[in-house]
C-alpha cells in the first residue's frame, strides 16, 4: 500500500505527497531516535510523536516510506519545508499514536498477502 493511499484510509491529512511511490512494506512507531535507528529500515513509515526537522533528516538518511505524525496538530513549517525539500510524505494523523496504530494494522491486516 503506497502512504496517500493509506492516509486516506485512516483519515490523515498529507501534507507532502511522497516523492518515491515505494509501498510501505513495514511501520514502526516510537519517539526515540535510538529505537528509531534500530527498528525502521527502507519502506518503513514512521509513525511518531515527535516533530522535529531532524525526524524528517532521519527518515531521509534511512529512506523511510514517510513519516504520520499524531494528534492532529499542525507542524511547524521548517518540518513541512524540510520534508518537501528531501521528498518525504508527511502525514499528519488526527487521532492519537494508539488510535493511529490500529487504524494503520486494520489497513495493512486488510491487503490481500499481508503477513
Amino acid at each position: 500500500m503506497r502512504l496517500a493511499e493509506l492516509a486516506a484510509k485512516i483519515g490523515a491529512t498529507v501534507l507532502v505527497p511522497a516523492t518515491a511511490q515505494a509501498p510501505i512494506d513495514r511501520v514502526y512507531a516510537g519517539d526515540r531516535i535510538s529505537d528509531i535507528l534500530n527498528h525502521a529500515a527502507d519502506g518503513t513509515l514512521l509513525v511518531s510523536n515527535l516533530s522535529g526537522v531532524q525526524l524528517v533528516r532521519l527518515a531521509d538518511l534511512m529512506d523511510l516510506a514517510g513519516l504520520c505524525l499524531v494528534g492532529g496538530a499542525e507542524p511547524d513549517p521548517a518540518i513541512v519545508a524540510a520534508a518537501r525539500a528531501h521528498g518525504t510524505g508527511l502525514v499528519v494523523s488526527p487521532v492519537g499514536l494508539f488510535e493511529t496504530c490500529g487504524r494503520i494494522y486494520r489497513c495493512l491486516d486488510a491487503e490481500p498477502g499481508a503477513p
